[in-house]
């Protein structure tokens, strides 16, 4: 599928996804990562390993919260762990104006994943009361759902707190590798909101779009198999290596920064957690993906750490 935005933005370089959306964004940017979840079945031994891991402090959440932990970094809200017995795993949430008008879209747009026009209601649109959100009082409401591929993604229309820095222990890229990825780019630009920019590496475009806001790059969409596939081009190689390993399945792909990979690659196996593929060198910095102790996937980037 090619669009208005994609042939607009088809001169932009290949630099411009990894320029991520900063605290210092002042607009607020609809279908932008704002939240995580981690649903695990021991949230005291996730709190172990991420704690060790990337030095996260995991505290028990106040019983008006909504949820069950708060996760802080440097002062910084960025997560909850929620516990779940047979389900380990990553749910990246997106903001949206009106939660109820965008499941609407999700439920008018075909229905099911696997590859079609549409999606489906993972959890219906909830209300939640304002005070159990944040400090404001305004009432919000949530809901997940997944796109035609099957990836789960969760939706608010308030955000729990401000963006937190770039840097080490912070969430630091956002991005969905789906199957299907024009149907999944119409997906999001429905019930999102997104507008994506192509992003051309070598002389032709990668099966890779970044949805962004003015010269903010927010999060990224891709094609599992492209990236899965032994069959993939050089370039595609070069710009983003194999880190869709094989077997993996569509799904929202969360990466963490880390000041030093080869230390922080050394941690995972000793807290419990393993390194699933990788280290790769790519043009944002070299990355490996790895699992925690229960199973849940995710992405370490080397970074840079904050100046002081």
């Amino acid at each position: 599928m090619t669009d208005s935005t994609d042939t607009a933005d088809a001169t932009d370089t290949a630099d411009t996804a990894g320029t991520a959306v900063t605290a210092d964004t002042t607009a607020i940017a609809q279908g932008r990562p704002c939240w995580l979840e981690l649903y695990t079945p021991d949230t005291e031994a996730a709190a172990a390993f991420y704690s060790g891991l990337l030095g996260w402090r995991v505290a028990p959440a106040d019983p008006d919260a909504g949820i069950s932990t708060t996760v802080t970094h440097r002062d910084h809200l960025i997560a909850s762990f929620e516990p779940q017995e047979d389900y380990a795993g990553w749910l990246v949430t997106l903001l949206v104006d009106d939660v109820a008008a965008a499941v609407a879209e999700v439920e008018g747009g075909g229905g099911g994943g696997g590859g079609g026009g549409g999606g489906g209601v993972v959890v219906p649109c909830t209300e939640v009361p304002g005070d159990e959100v944040d400090e404001t009082g305004a009432a919000t409401a949530f809901a997940v759902v997944t796109d035609p591929g099957g990836a789960r993604v969760g939706m608010i229309s308030t955000e729990p707190g401000p963006v937190p820095p770039m840097g080490p222990g912070m969430p630091v890229w956002h991005e969905v590798l789906t199957d299907g990825l024009d149907a999944g780019i119409d997906f999001y630009k429905r019930v999102f909101g997104w507008r994506t920019r192509v992003v051309p590496y070598g002389g032709e475009d990668l099966p890779y779009r970044v949805n962004y806001s003015g010269t903010e790059s927010l999060c990224g969409i891709g094609e599992l198999g492209a990236f899965a596939s032994e069959d993939a081009t050089p370039a595609w190689r070069v710009y983003y290596g194999t880190y869709a390993s094989e077997g993996a399945t569509p799904a929202w792909r969360v990466y963490f920064g880390v000041e030093n990979l080869d230390d922080a690659a050394a941690r995972v196996p000793a807290l419990g957690g393993r390194v699933v593929s990788g280290p790769q060198d790519i043009p944002f910095g070299k990355m490996i993906q790895v699992t925690d102790p229960d199973g849940a996937r995710f992405m370490l980037l080397e970074v840079a750490a904050p100046s002081r």
